[in-house]
């Protein structure tokens, strides 16, 4: 169960972007409570179709001590579940108290109990207050994580950096951590940029940028959420992506901080793309908190749908299923147009890949759907698995270097070891051709092309004489001498000046760069310094 509370500037919009996420969960099969901490108490009022809800202090006020779970909460869209803490008569008491007894009550009536088997918790906090009762799901660790709604305007800046001083103060106290902001459009200049850096200056990241729709307000008219008032809806979707961004509690990558993956053990699986290192570690993740993992790939049109399939199939959920195939049906539609419309422009041309951790054969996929060809491929350092696949581990003895290295032991956790699936279930799995923690290698891929790890600036060279590729993927160090030999480069450990290249749509941008490298005449032109005639070098001796 994951305790999350939303934060921000009064007016900034919280109340409205919980109560859509809370839906877009739910539509999701998650079990979801929403605990609203505003004396308005407006936090709940779309899940419950504008109904209006007693509050707790209401109620403690007209029954007394005397109270059961059901007199302080209801339930709302896709049963979720709905309570209003409320606050005393205005001008009267502290509201933030009010949210103390409230919570406390809830824990007292056993709403967080493991019976009621939640998947979330969201508290809708008021404003940016972050001091007293206003507090207490920091101060308390009530909340696990803080997210803060916020937008390019500069008082909800303000608000968060003030709110993100108040979970440095409780964090070591509550074990609460910033989870990210989520910007509520205002269409300000280069808002989503500015919101970006933002991030980048809080240590955090931005989860989801929420674009300004009127079908939010024509939602709020009707006393629903999007999702209920209108599922099909463009900004119902960004809802979903929002709650897919509170989904994934964790991301590994090259530059990644610790704030990204401290969640890593709260996952249900872990997905991995790179290689090999990232594999041990996800090994290590399994065998100390029981989370399976399996190996994916998002680059390629084909590869990022058999992704999502696995995931789907691994869950077991037939909505989840559904939803998947849905999605990949409407992307592929888009995807296979520009696909047909390069296809006609490069089918037939090579490409080299030389290239670090999965790329070099992940993106021959790429090359492949518009009907390219890899003609010469290898990794840098790559380990044996890497190319022939991880079933050989079990053959490799440890040699005198591998002795130098430690071997690291992990065991279970005794307080946070779950397995996730339970071994009939792997079995079962397993006996329909599902595969956990394995990766084919790139040389059952490859038939007779030519393998090369680790390839040298003469090996290079020699490569571009035999074959003559029209494209050699790499990075910024081989860009400019292949390029001086007429044949373009593409920058492949980083975008560049392009991408991203990751997904549906990543896949048509690879498709269309793709397309413009190879298909200029430019490179045919092109004369390195020393084909030229005449000497390289013009110069005098100093007398």
């Amino acid at each position: 169960m994951r305790k999350i509370a939303i934060y921000g500037k009064g007016g900034i919009g919280k109340s409205t972007t919980t109560q859509n996420t809370v839906a877009a969960l739910a539509e999701m099969g998650r079990k979801v409570m929403v605990v609203g901490c505003d004396p308005k108490a407006n936090s709940t009022r779309l899940l419950l179709g504008g109904l209006a809800q007693k509050t707790v202090l209401d109620t403690l006020r007209e029954e007394g001590e005397d109270v059961e779970l059901d007199d302080i909460r209801r339930e709302g869209f896709g049963d979720c579940l709905c309570t209003e803490s409320g606050g005393p008569e205005p001008g009267v008491g502290c509201a933030g108290r009010g949210i103390i007894t409230s919570i406390n009550l809830l824990e007292q009536l056993g709403a967080y109990d493991k019976s009621q088997n939640l998947d979330y918790i969201f508290y809708d906090v008021l404003g940016d207050v972050v001091c007293g009762g206003f507090a207490m799901p920091i101060r308390e660790g009530k909340a696990q994580e803080i997210y803060i709604v916020c937008s390019g305007e500069m008082m909800a800046m303000y608000a968060a950096n003030n709110i993100c001083k108040g979970i440095v103060k409780f964090a070591e106290a509550g074990g609460v951590r910033l989870g990210g902001l989520i910007c509520n459009s205002r269409r300000v200049d280069n808002e989503r940029e500015m919101i970006d850096q933002f991030a980048r200056q809080l240590g955090t990241r931005m989860i989801h940028f929420l674009p300004r729709d009127n079908d939010v307000q024509r939602a709020e008219i009707q006393k629903k959420t999007v999702i209920e008032w209108n599922a099909q809806c463009a900004q119902a979707d960004e809802y979903r992506q929002l709650a897919c961004g509170i989904i994934l509690v964790a991301t590994f990558s090259g530059n990644s901080t610790i704030d990204q993956f401290e969640n890593a053990h709260t996952a249900d699986l872990n997905c991995v793309m790179c290689h090999p290192s990232i594999n041990y570690v996800a090994d290590m993740i399994e065998k100390k908190f029981g989370i399976p993992w399996i190996k994916v790939n998002f680059i390629s049109a084909a590869g990022t749908a058999k992704s999502l399939r696995k995931i789907a199939e691994y869950f077991g959920d037939g909505t989840l299923t559904d939803r998947v195939e849905k999605v990949i049906e409407e992307e592929m539609a888009a995807v296979g147009k520009v696909q047909e419309e390069v296809r006609v422009r490069c089918q037939g041309k090579t490409a080299m890949l030389f290239v670090g951790g999965s790329r070099a054969h992940h993106y021959q996929d790429l090359f492949t759907e518009i009907g390219m060809k890899t003609v010469a491929a290898g990794y840098e350092f790559a380990h044996r698995d890497d190319y022939e696949g991880r079933r050989v581990l079990p053959t490799i003895k440890v040699d005198a270097d591998s002795r130098n290295i430690e071997e690291l032991h992990v065991d279970p956790d005794p307080e946070r070891f779950r397995p996730r699936a339970g071994e009939p279930e792997v079995r079962r799995l397993e006996s329909d051709g599902f595969q956990f923690r394995d990766y084919e290698g790139m040389m059952p891929t490859m038939d007779d092309r030519a393998l090369v790890d680790d390839v040298s600036h003469c090996e290079s060279e020699r490569l571009i004489e035999l074959y003559r590729p029209d494209v050699f993927c790499a990075g910024i160090k081989e860009k400019y001498v292949v390029q001086k030999m007429g044949v373009p480069c593409k920058q492949l450990h980083s975008y560049d000046y392009g991408g991203p290249y990751a997904g549906f749509a990543g896949a048509v941008n690879f498709y269309r760069e793709i397309d413009r490298m190879v298909n200029t005449r430019i490179w045919s032109m092109i004369e390195a310094p020393w084909e030229k005639s005449g000497p390289a070098i013009d110069a005098q001796y100093v007398q």
